[in-house]
């Protein structure tokens, strides 16, 4: 996983339900925060996305884990921040 986008879930982790806006990532050195959300969708993470207000301003909030294959019992881990 590259740095940045192991920032981008650290950042959703710790923000929990609250989620992270487009701007807290730019204001943390993420220019490329969309690219590192569709790394994560791509690994299984369930990242959600709304809109704020009109000035273009969007709160990314991490809304589940990937499915794991645990002895071939698939579970999913939800967040639960």
């Amino acid at each position: 996983m590259k740095a940045q986008t192991r920032d981008v879930l650290t950042m959703l982790e710790l923000a929990g339900h609250m989620g992270v806006t487009n701007g807290q990532f730019a204001n943390a050195g993420i220019l490329s925060y969309t690219s590192r959300i569709a790394e994560l969708r791509k690994m299984g993470y369930s990242i959600t996305q709304t809109r704020q207000g009109n000035a273009g301003t969007r709160r990314y909030t991490l809304a589940g884990y990937p499915v794991t294959a645990i002895a071939g019992v698939q579970t999913t881990m939800e967040a639960t921040r």
